[in-house]
């Protein structure tokens, strides 16, 4: 399956910047001092959380569901030093992928966001071989709209996915099918 794929050849994801491992359980700790910000959390499917406690709940849920090939979850971190940035999950989805990324507030603006990008889009497409990319945005998430549009992803429906509270958000699905990412010439955003 793709997230087989996926998870088999984690330790050779890299950037110029940055590298994926595997989602553990101390990530526990740099996600909860992440989530602190109310920013990084609005767009997340479940409530921030109290303590780093509480968090290892969810990030436990997350190993757990990557374990019986739901998803894959990467954590992303720097080359150099090792810190935390963020992490990455993929979930099947139609014919390919659907892909999120989560950055540390402290990486926002620095471009790491379109690096990392730039990345995913290499791991699933040529690595992998996935036929589609899928990316839920929240409307209210502008600056991941700008870089789907940015990337010649296409827009396609809207979807109601439920908050861990029952609360339904709604996402917009947005899709690059690997032939059109192939071409890219053909964007000049590419």
């Amino acid at each position: 399956s793709y997230l087989t794929e996926l998870r088999s050849g984690h330790q050779d994801y890299t950037t110029e910047h940055y590298c994926f491992r595997q989602f553990v359980k101390a990530d526990a700790h740099p996600l909860f001092a992440a989530s602190q910000n109310p920013q990084f959390n609005k767009f997340l499917l479940w409530s921030q959380p109290p303590s780093v406690a509480a968090e290892m709940v969810q990030i436990k849920k997350l190993i757990r569901e990557d374990a019986i090939n739901e998803s894959v979850t990467f954590s992303v971190v720097e080359k150099v030093t090792g810190k935390w940035v963020g992490f990455v999950r993929w979930i099947p989805y139609q014919d390919g992928l659907a892909g999120t990324l989560w950055l540390h507030p402290d990486y926002w603006g620095t471009g790491a966001v379109n690096e990392l990008n730039d990345a995913l889009f290499a791991i699933v497409f040529l690595i992998v071989e996935v036929p589609s990319l899928y990316i839920f945005i929240q409307p209210a998430n502008t600056p991941m709209v700008r870089i789907a549009q940015k990337k010649g992803m296409k827009e396609l429906n809207m979807m109601d996915l439920v908050h861990e509270d029952g609360t339904p958000r709604t996402f917009q699905v947005y899709h690059v099918a690997r032939g059109m990412w192939e071409n890219r010439s053909e964007l000049s955003t590419f």
